[in-house]
């Protein structure tokens, strides 16, 4: 639960920095610059914290069937996107001037890490519920956008930090559609965890005893119906 929780916090702090880029990237481009490493760096913090807290916890979540697949609960992944918020938001709090110029790379490394965290999600998920196809799109072009800031920003020169404002309000609302899914399946399988594996376990086929007794019994039948000379 604490893992569902930190995606809220994380996709809370994207959508409010994609709104100030949206509607302040203009003006105060200092304080701007220093709001957005403070947000970074708590969201981050929150997120490796968080991890080190459920590995803690791990073996009381995960539950595997017979043949060892995980079939309920999730093994902590390592926040990437944490760890790089983190860092990068102290560099952006305490020396906003020197970076102010490369904000655009700043915002489109964050973008792309938090496009590759997502997919690591859906495909823990994947593991156990099907996931689909426009749950995988909407973080590929979360990741596109990112790379296209980086490797061709003449694209988006026009209004490069408009458009990085809206891409980070859209991977706020899809990590809220995936914590919303975690939660889900988290709650599937908390009514019935040993389910999947319960139904494997019925499927083993069990040794036939009768069949020598009818051999027997045959071999009998024959001898007393042989009329006696």
């Amino acid at each position: 639960m604490k893992t569902v929780q930190n995606s809220f916090i994380r996709s809370l702090c994207a959508i409010i920095i994609g709104v100030l880029l949206i509607r302040y990237r203009e003006e105060t481009v200092t304080w701007l610059t220093i709001l957005i490493g403070v947000l970074f760096f708590l969201s981050g913090l929150i997120s490796c914290i968080t991890y080190f807290i459920d590995k803690k916890h791990q073996d009381e979540t995960v539950v595997l069937d017979a043949n060892g697949r995980q079939i309920s609960g999730f093994r902590p992944t390592f926040p990437i996107v944490g760890l790089g918020s983190m860092v990068l938001g102290a560099i952006l709090a305490l020396m906003p001037t020197v970076f102010m110029t490369g904000l655009v790379y700043i915002l489109a490394a964050i973008l792309i890490l938090g496009a590759i965290n997502q997919f690591v999600i859906l495909a823990t998920i994947n593991r156990i519920l099907r996931v689909g196809v426009i749950f995988w799109l909407l973080p590929c072009f979360v990741l596109a956008i990112g790379v296209i800031a980086i490797v061709a920003p003449r694209w988006i020169a026009s209004a490069p930090l408009f458009v990085l404002g809206w891409t980070l309000v859209l991977y706020g609302v899809i990590e809220c559609i995936d914590a919303f899914k975690v939660m889900s399946v988290n709650r599937k399988y908390k009514q019935n965890p040993t389910f999947e594996e319960t139904a494997i376990e019925t499927t083993e086929i069990e040794p036939s005893v009768t069949e020598p007794t009818e051999v027997v019994d045959m071999t009998n039948e024959e001898t007393n119906s042989t009329p006696k000379e």
